[in-house]
């Protein structure tokens, strides 16, 4: 209401200076002008398709801005998730089989997983590695480290770990 009655006041302020300015210029041949009213205003076409841009830029604009926000809060929740993730690797792995459960479930689709995937889903393997100061130090043969405690024994002699690996048929 109070933009109507803004542009109200404009409209009533430009019609007296475009009456007193055509009164001023048309009092010498004895005209006068009672009174003036602008009731309509065409704007040239390409001034609209300017406007009509402009418009449109903004708009684009504010779903960036809004997309980029929405973005940096997807992400605070990625870094809140692999905190808890890295504290706790068995609830990543159960995320993990969740997700393929949830995948398979919906398409009926057939998923074709890397077999260090599937062994990284065993839990005595997962909690093996989750012990260990750096998982990388297993080595290819996918056998857990004589270091493990899953492997260590009182006792025992360090045992050649090559040697236990079958012979390729």
């Amino acid at each position: 209401m109070f933009a109507n009655g803004h542009r109200s006041a404009e409209r009533t302020a430009a019609d007296q200076l475009l009456r007193s300015e055509i009164g001023r210029k048309t009092a010498d041949w004895g005209i006068s002008v009672r009174s003036v009213e602008i009731r309509d205003v065409a704007i040239p076409v390409a001034l609209q398709d300017a406007m009509s841009r402009q418009a449109q830029a903004e708009r684009e604009k504010q779903a960036r801005v809004i997309l980029g926000s929405a973005e940096a809060a997807i992400a605070g929740k990625f870094v809140e998730a692999a905190t808890i993730y890295a504290g706790q690797p068995a609830a990543l792995q159960l995320r993990a089989m969740n997700i393929i459960y949830e995948t398979t479930k919906e398409r009926g689709t057939t998923i074709l997983m890397p077999t260090s995937m599937v062994d990284s889903m065993n839990p005595i393997v997962a909690l093996a590695l989750a012990g260990q100061d750096k998982a990388a130090s297993a080595d290819a043969t996918g056998l857990l480290p004589l270091s493990s405690p899953f492997t260590q024994q009182k006792n025992v002699p360090d045992v050649d770990r090559t040697s236990l690996v079958p012979e390729p048929t």
